[in-house]
C-alpha cells in the first residue's frame, strides 16, 4: 500500500485508467453469435493476463520495500504465500465432490 499510494501513485493511477478503458472498449464488442462470444471470452482472458505482467515490476518492487523494511516479517510472510500455493494447488488436484 506504501508503495502503491506514495512516490509511485500516479503511475498506479494510470494502470488503473488503461485497465478501465481496455474493459470498456472489450465489453462495447456485441456477442450475438457462438463465435463472438468465444472472441470476447478470450479477449478478456487476455487483458487479465496482459494487466497481471504489466503489474509484475510494481509487485516485485513493493516486495523487495517490504523484505528491506520488515526483515523478520518478510520470511513468515513468504512462507504463508507458500502454503497458501500448496492448498490451491491440492485443491485442484483433488476438487470437493460437492459438498
Amino acid at each position: 500500500m506504501d508503495f502503491a499510494l506514495g512516490d509511485h501513485n500516479e503511475r498506479w493511477l494510470r494502470i488503473q485508467k488503461r485497465a478501465n478503458d481496455s474493459l470498456t472498449a472489450i465489453n462495447a464488442v456485441p456477442t450475438p453469435t457462438t463465435e463472438e462470444a468465444d472472441r470476447q471470452g478470450y479477449l478478456e482472458r487476455q487483458h487479465g493476463m496482459a494487466l497481471t505482467l504489466f503489474r509484475l515490476p510494481d509487485e516485485i518492487v513493493a516486495e523487495q520495500c517490504l523484505k528491506h523494511k520488515f526483515g523478520p516479517w518478510f520470511e513468515e510472510r513468504a512462507k504463508y504465500y507458500v502454503r497458501m500455493r500448496q492448498k490451491h494447488e491440492a485443491m485442484l488436484a483433488a476438487p470437493n465432490s460437492g459438498g
